[in-house]
This record gives C-alpha cells, sequence and structure tokens, in this order.
C-alpha cells in the first residue's frame, strides 16, 4: 500500500489508536511530529475510533483533521442509501481501481471505507481492466496522454474537472464521470457530470446557504469539528468551505476560492476562472495568475508563464475567444514557480515577489525603448525599417508586446499606418487607445 502512518491501522483501520495519516511522498510528514507536538495541548472531541488527516490546502502549512469512526459511517450510508446518485451502489462483483492515497479523505472514504462484500479493490495507479475507477482530472488527463482507454465510470474529486478534458469525454461518449464536491473538512457533499453540468447538487442530508462574503456555508451530519489550527466550527453552527459560490434552483454553481477572487471595477473575477479559461484551450501550457494591487484598489491581472515557447502568440489567438473581463491580463515570463509544501503553486510568494511597477508603472516610453534595447530618446522617431533596420519578424515581436501589454489585438489595417513606422508613433496610438478605453469605461461606469 503507497500511504504513509503513524500508528495501529490495519485493514479494518476505523478500530485504529488515534493514527496520524500524512500523503506520501510528502514534504509534510517531515513537519508532521511538530505539529502534533505544537497541537498536544488541545484537545480533540472524544471518539471511539478518533484518527486525524493531514491536510495542507491552499495554504501549504500542515494541518490536522479530526475524523472518527461515526462520522466516516455516517457519510458512506448517506452514498450508499437508495436515495443516493452514486451510479454504481447497487452493483455487485464489479472491480475498483483506485488511484487515490488512503491517506486522502476522498481515497479513505471512496477505496476502502465505502464498499460492499462484493465489490473487489485494486489499489494502483496503473490504469488495468476494471469497471470504475477512483481517480483525480491530473491522472485522468495522464492516462488520455498515454493512450489508454478509460473505464465505463469515473468518480472524480481532488481538484474541478478542467472543461477541456470533459468536452473530449463527452464527445467520446465512452466513459460516464461522476465528481464529488468536498473537501477533507467537510466530506462528500455533492456531485455533478462535469461532461454535461456546469453546477454541482448537494446530496438531501446536505443544507447549504451562502453567507455575507459569498462563501458557501454548509451543514451536514458528518462534517469535522476541529482540526489542529482551531475548531471548525461551533456546535449548531454551519461550515465556512471558504469557497465562492452561487445558489440556485438548479444547484451549486463554485466560482473559486474565496482568496482568488478579485474585484476589478466592481466586477467580481475568479482567478482560477481564468485560468480554467485558458487551460481549454492551451491544455499544456504551464502559468499562474496573480493580481496586484489590491491595497491601492487598481488591480492589474498578471499572468506568469514557463511553457510553452509561443505561449505569448498563442495567447493573443485565443484571446478573443474568452470573455473580455477575464483577458486582461499582463504576461510575463518566468523560470521557476515558487511551490508549497504539498506542490502546489504558492500565489502569495508570487504576489510578494512582483509589484505592479516590475509590470505596468514603467511610461509606455521606456516600455518601447527597452523593447528596442535602448535608452537613447532619439530612437522613438526613427524609422524602424529605413533608419534601425529592422525586419518585418523584428516588428512583429514588438507589436505582440505591445498588444499583450495592450491588452488588445491590433488589427493589421491599423499596423498598417504610418504610425507603426516609429516608436513615436505606437506611442502616439497607444496613448488614443487608453484614451478611448477610459472614456468608455466612464461611460459604463459613472460616479453617482
Amino acid at each position: 500500500m503507497d500511504y504513509f502512518l503513524q500508528g495501529q491501522w490495519e485493514r479494518d483501520l476505523l478500530d485504529g489508536q488515534s493514527p496520524i495519516l500524512v500523503p506520501p511522498k510528502s514534504n509534510l510528514v517531515a513537519k508532521i511530529n511538530d505539529v502534533w507536538e505544537l497541537n498536544q495541548g488541545r484537545t480533540p472531541p472524544p471518539s471511539q475510533g478518533l484518527f486525524f488527516l493531514c491536510t495542507s490546502g491552499s495554504t501549504g502549512s500542515p494541518k490536522l483533521i479530526a475524523k472518527t469512526k461515526d462520522l466516516l459511517e455516517k457519510e458512506a450510508a448517506a452514498w450508499l442509501s437508495p436515495d443516493s446518485p452514486l451510479p454504481y451502489k447497487d452493483k455487485e462483483g464489479i472491480k475498483i481501481l483506485v488511484s487515490v492515497p488512503l491517506t486522502y479523505i476522498y481515497g479513505l472514504l471512496w477505496g476502502l471505507v465505502l464498499k460492499k462484500e462484493s465489490w473487489t479493490f485494486v489499489y494502483d495507479k496503473n490504469l488495468q481492466e476494471c469497471d470504475v475507477a477512483i481517480t483525480t482530472p491530473h491522472q485522468i488527463s495522464i492516462w488520455k496522454r498515454e493512450g489508454k482507454s478509460l473505464p465505463p465510470l469515473v468518480i472524480s474529486s481532488g481538484s474541478k474537472f478542467p472543461v477541456a478534458l470533459a468536452l473530449e469525454l463527452r464527445t467520446e461518449r465512452k466513459t460516464k464521470v461522476f465528481e464529488v464536491y468536498g473537501s477533507t473538512e467537510s466530506g462528500a457533499i455533492g456531485y455533478r457530470d462535469p461532461c454535461w453540468k456546469a453546477r454541482y447538487l448537494l446530496l438531501s442530508e446536505v443544507q447549504s446557504n451562502i453567507s455575507l462574503h459569498g462563501t458557501l456555508l454548509i451543514e451536514s451530519p458528518w462534517c469535522s469539528t476541529w482540526s489542529s489550527d482551531g475548531d471548525l466550527k461551533s456546535e449548531g453552527q454551519p461550515y465556512d468551505t471558504n469557497d465562492a459560490c452561487e445558489i440556485s434552483d438548479t444547484g451549486i454553481l463554485y466560482l473559486g476560492r474565496i482568496d482568488r477572487i478579485v474585484k476589478i471595477y466592481g466586477k467580481r473575477i475568479s482567478l482560477d476562472e481564468i485560468e480554467s479559461q485558458i487551460r481549454e484551450r492551451m491544455v499544456q501550457a504551464d502559468f499562474a495568475i496573480i493580481a496586484l494591487g489590491q491595497d491601492t484598489g487598481v488591480v492589474t491581472l498578471i499572468g506568469l508563464y514557463r511553457e510553452p515557447i509561443d505561449f505569448l502568440k498563442r495567447w493573443l489567438e485565443i484571446r478573443t475567444h474568452i470573455p473580455p473581463s477575464l483577458a486582461k491580463v499582463v504576461w510575463k515570463k518566468i523560470e521557476s514557480w515558487p511551490l508549497l509544501e504539498n506542490g502546489k503553486i504558492d500565489y502569495q510568494s508570487l504576489i510578494q515577489r512582483y509589484s505592479k511597477r516590475d509590470f505596468v508603472t514603467s511610461s509606455w516610453e521606456d516600455f518601447l525603448l527597452d523593447l528596442a534595447k535602448t535608452k537613447d530618446k532619439g530612437f522613438m522617431e526613427k524609422n524602424l525599417i529605413e533608419d534601425l533596420g529592422w525586419d518585418s519578424i523584428e516588428i512583429l515581436e514588438l507589436i505582440l508586446e505591445v498588444e499583450n501589454k495592450l491588452g488588445k489585438v491590433i488589427p493589421q489595417e491599423e499596423r498598417n499606418t504610418s504610425l507603426f513606422r516609429t516608436l513615436g508613433g505606437i506611442l502616439t496610438y497607444i496613448q488614443e487607445i487608453e484614451r478611448l478605453d477610459e472614456s468608455t469605461r466612464l461611460d459604463e461606469n459613472p460616479i453617482r
């Protein structure tokens, strides 16, 4: 079995003596003893079969979530009940492949606790003949790239299912996807078919509401109440998921983590949604979106990318297919990512590493001179071809950089005008575009 644990845990793990479960091959293993010792003074709720799962979420700082035999039994019973939407609950003699380690709540529940006597579980990441796969979107993408055939049913969780992957599977019509929504703290509380539905439905046992700051509040019989960094919720109070969501009669629309939602000109923008929109069209791209200037109220969306090499060119091609409010991103190449202990990108480090002046506070004149690799302002009025000897490729690369910073595609007929023969002419064009943009924005958002 591919997992690390402390304490006694055999196949009938729920009778064990409070083990601590840590994700395999993780830097969190080295820190878990410190976390445990630090929190010995905090007494978790007494319970038979109490154990702890280590998670790090989006912060990278390890914390322990208390789970009990009673909580897991309630959750498993709900998913196996006659009214449950679980597609395979009534099947007998099926083979289930589990690619998620049991140290994660998703692997633990769906790969061990939630079972029938006639079901056979195989714990492996190597796809083999099976009826159901308990896995993640990332693993599904790997299997697809390797040309492997997916089983008839895939149960997916761990991250939001990519739209591009959902559309691919929808077109193939060979595999049904059942996506589970929830966290280590909340357990599995919702579901959807991402190939056909945008919204999640919650189980009937789960009650929901939206907080004043727009996050999903839930009440369920199997939500944890204790973690090593503080009680998760008070008795009788809902649990705040910190997921920005919208609720309607058709379900829950997940917008992203609340710390990844920003306001630009009064409009809420999800940085996760921008990343999702781009990944739909550039599946192999390695990039991240951050927002700078939130403390000043003037927010700039910054995109950082590592690959592919022609990222900017491809971005300009796909940008017109992305909603305008999500496409105003200034891009910069980065050599390596700062990572959290769990291997995810450390967005906070990126925000601290860069400031807006790295992208937008230098004047357009300085920006153009930098592109021309000179500080001599006399170059502003020199003809790019006749005086400087630039070829068409060099001019195209300059225009691509200007388009990226400007956040607009410059029409070919405007590129052909005399303005684009000198840096000074390009500067005049940019100033006029920004003046028109500002006038339009004020018309759309009048001060009242």
